[in-house]
């Protein structure tokens, strides 16, 4: 979708078309389909396009890139046991298809309910007035990521203050009072010091709340060994992009409640 929107000049068009395949007991076969009127690849280019550092351009419609996005892609999909075909023409545009195999959403053997239902589970309701007062410091460098947190965050009665990247972070957390943060939110991916680095500082700043304060991370990095590093950072939770805004409740929920004595089990 991001090479077709930056190959596609002003005035065409870009799609995606999401259709299932196959469905068996356990796994889906469902397929992405993006098409666009952009500038289009030359046959004699299709052969590369795949591999490493290539990137086809004439000097007129070369975009910046490293030549790496599509070979990822491709490794990725080869990874969840599926394919990835285009169909081009110059000066027509593109259709690029990958066909995944994904798991089902569901009861699985061992009787644990899947990621998607966990994200998706009913919870118990909150408390009225539970985050009144509480003070929450976000870093987080996206101007859009940062307003739609910072209004999550302000619905349920947070006072917000906001650094644009790790090292900001950690300053405003370095010079504020012990204990004045009842949690702190950090972005993973941030220019200057991301999120992993900022958290570990944060641990190792010798303060008497450092080692009890509540760190969240929020990222897009969804793969296991991605909430690993954060835990292994220092991080009390991971929360995936975008943020489903009752998890993210519940998760401050249950930090607050441990922080007053409660056991983490009530929440």
């Amino acid at each position: 979708m991001g090479n077709a929107v930056k190959f596609t000049p002003r005035g065409g068009s870009v799609s995606l078309a999401v259709s299932e395949r196959e469905v068996t007991d356990r796994h889906a076969v469902v397929c992405f389909e993006v098409a666009d009127t952009g500038i289009g690849i030359s046959e004699a280019f299709l052969p590369q396009l795949f591999e490493v550092f290539t990137q086809e351009g004439d000097g007129k419609t070369a975009q910046p890139g490293t030549g790496l996005g599509l070979a990822i892609c491709k490794n990725i999909v080869a990874m969840m046991h599926g394919s990835l075909k285009v169909r081009s023409k110059k000066g027509e545009g593109s259709v690029f298809t990958a066909e995944v195999q994904l798991e089902r959403a569901g009861e699985r053997e061992d009787g644990l309910s899947s990621p998607a239902e966990k994200k998706t589970a009913p919870t118990e309701p909150l408390e009225k007035d539970a985050f009144k007062g509480r003070r929450a410091l976000l870093a987080e460098d996206h101007p859009m990521n940062q307003e739609i947190a910072v209004h999550l965050l302000k619905k349920i009665g947070l006072q917000v203050d906001v650094a644009e990247n790790g090292k900001i972070a950690c300053d405003k957390y370095a010079v504020s009072p012990e204990g004045y943060y009842d949690v702190i939110i950090l972005d993973i991916r941030m220019p200057v010091m991301d999120g992993l680095e900022a958290a570990t500082v944060m641990r190792g700043s010798g303060r008497e709340d450092s080692a009890a304060v509540p760190i969240i991370a929020m990222s897009a990095d969804a793969f296991d060994e991605d909430i690993s590093k954060s835990l292994e950072s220092g991080f009390d939770a991971h929360l995936i992009k975008p943020v489903n805004p009752d998890l993210l409740y519940q998760t401050l929920a249950r930090f607050f409640h441990r922080g007053e004595g409660k056991d983490p089990a009530e929440s």
